[in-house]
């Protein structure tokens, strides 16, 4: 299992945070160390909100989206023109306006996912949700007990009766001794 691998099991918003990370140097201009790693392992999905307002209502603000680097670059340089009917506005605009002003760039990753799981990764995963449906179920029955008002040995008994009434339980059960 790689390191990226390990990180992403211990915390999801550490990788995404990494990768806003690159997408917002992209945008800056700048380079990062951490991009050709993350290349490497992850796909994602990447959009781009440009921020305007509106002269001469200052107050008035909206936003409007697009996935490429360039063209939302462009936009910031003042290279595009945006026009106030393809902006999302934030409230009703109400004059028409002689210009947009760009006020800046947000980058949003949408979606990120390995490129080639290992099969230690996999497995962890598994292990995982085995481990949370686990948990998930003994949570049921706790409540389930609580709400009975069974004995425990009767609460037992009940379990055991399902499994005896139920082949295909009584099969995986019999499997497994």
């Amino acid at each position: 299992m790689t390191d990226l691998e390990k990180e992403l099991l211990e915390s999801r918003s550490n990788i995404y945070e990494k990768i806003s990370k690159v997408e917002q140097d992209k945008l800056e201009g700048n380079s990062s160390i951490d991009t050709k790693a993350l290349a490497n392992e992850f796909l994602w999905d990447t959009s781009f909100v440009i921020n305007v307002t509106a002269q001469p209502q200052y107050s008035i603000s909206g936003h409007y989206k697009l996935d490429n680097l360039k063209d939302a670059l462009d936009y910031q340089k003042g290279e595009e023109q945006l026009y106030y009917d393809d902006i999302e506005w934030d409230e009703c605009p109400e004059d028409v306006f002689s210009e947009i002003e760009v006020d800046d760039i947000d980058v949003v990753v949408n979606d990120f996912q390995l490129k080639n799981p290992s099969k230690d990764y996999q497995e962890e995963l598994v292990k995982r949700d085995k481990a949370k449906g686990r948990q998930e179920l003994v949570k049921v029955l706790t409540r389930c007990f609580k709400h009975s008002a069974v004995n425990p040995e009767e609460f037992h008994t009940l379990v055991d009766e399902v499994i005896e009434q139920n082949p295909e339980f009584k099969q995986q059960v019999q499997g497994t001794k």
